[in-house]
């Protein structure tokens, strides 16, 4: 960080960021999903996009944070320590620290996110239940949520491009 300034900037756009992943995961509509009673929402894109907008910790923590408000809130507090660890790791796998959103690494990381949401919360499932079959069901679903959050992710960081470059400009 260069000045205080930007210090408290970034904290409030993780603040921000937080408050969005939370709010679309557990107040936007949710397509339902077979198995294990998750959803498709929009909140992991948006976790893909703190990932690829704030720098570390910051976009970690906004993932992880709003993941688990979102379960802590809504009925699924069981999960909401899975979702911390989960969220926070998708988001590791992106970086901000290129001029465009949507770049090879960025894209990638897509994919990465996946697996780490996926595999996460296969294990945790597994734990819980103490099953390692039955959870098998929640891979499935959690490829759709995963794919479903790409597509929007896509979708919205040419918007999100425009949306830095004004306000970069204005900066200047």
């Amino acid at each position: 960080m260069k000045s205080t300034k930007e210090y408290i900037r970034t904290i409030a756009e993780s603040a921000l960021f937080c408050a969005i992943i939370f709010a679309v995961t557990a107040y936007m509509p949710r397509i339902p999903l077979a198995g294990q009673g998750g959803y498709i929402h929009l909140g992991d894109a948006f976790v893909y996009l703190a990932g690829a907008m704030l720098p570390l910790p910051f976009s970690v923590m906004a993932a992880g944070l709003g993941g688990a408000l979102a379960d802590l809130l809504t009925g699924y507090a069981v999960w909401a320590p899975a979702s911390f660890v989960i969220k926070a790791l998708a988001a590791f796998c992106f970086t901000s620290r290129t001029k465009k959103i949507l770049c090879k690494r960025n894209f990638v990381a897509q994919g990465l996110a996946a697996v780490i949401t996926i595999a996460g919360y296969y294990l945790f499932e597994a734990i819980i239940s103490n099953n390692f079959a039955a959870p098998l069901a929640s891979v499935l679903p959690n490829l759709a949520q995963a794919a479903a959050a790409s597509i929007i992710f896509c979708a919205f960081a040419p918007v999100a491009d425009k949306i830095r470059a004004a306000v970069l400009s204005r900066k200047s």
